[in-house]
């Protein structure tokens, strides 16, 4: 097949001319399921415009209840003592939570101690309680406890410990 200079012009302002008109013509919407509304029913519930069952909107996230007097980590001098510390009862599913258990001193000198109590349900925190267990005489043992006005279903104690020389 042989190409004219004619047909290669009629070609090239063709092409040109279908480009042009492509762009002004206004693009198909696509439908967005996101941008449809829902409806919540008295139940609390979510249906879709056909109806259909959707999933539930989040509800408003909970607030952590907190009962710290000192930041952790703010106490001059204080080293990590987790191993000295034991959980005897931690009941955490119905509010309020309590907890206790044993210091037990391991040093040669009277220590202090600040136990911060992290209530979680999975991996959420719904509450941080601090005891104080002051001037724990060396080798001794001395019980703690403590209560947060809070609780959830199946909800765990977590607890963080600092040890200063007194």
């Amino acid at each position: 097949m042989r190409f004219t200079k004619r047909s290669v012009a009629v070609a090239i302002v063709a092409a040109g001319l279908a480009a042009t008109l492509a762009a002004c013509t206004s693009p198909v919407q696509e439908p967005n399921p996101a941008a449809q509304s829902a409806a919540t029913s008295s139940t609390g519930a979510t249906t879709g415009p056909s109806g259909t069952s959707a999933a539930p909107e989040p509800s408003p996230t909970k607030s952590v209840v907190t009962d710290i007097k000192n930041q952790p980590g703010s106490s001059d001098g204080y080293v990590g003592a987790l191993k000295d510390v034991t959980v005897k009862k931690c009941e955490a599913e119905t509010a309020p939570a309590s907890f206790s258990g044993v210091v037990k001193n391991p040093q040669n000198s009277t220590q202090s101690y600040r136990i911060y109590v992290s209530l979680l349900s999975g991996s959420k925190t719904i509450g941080v309680s601090q005891v104080n267990v002051d001037k724990v005489p060396a080798g001794a043992e001395q019980e703690w406890s403590g209560t947060l006005n809070v609780g959830e279903k199946g909800a765990r104690c977590v607890l963080r410990v600092e040890r200063t020389a007194v």
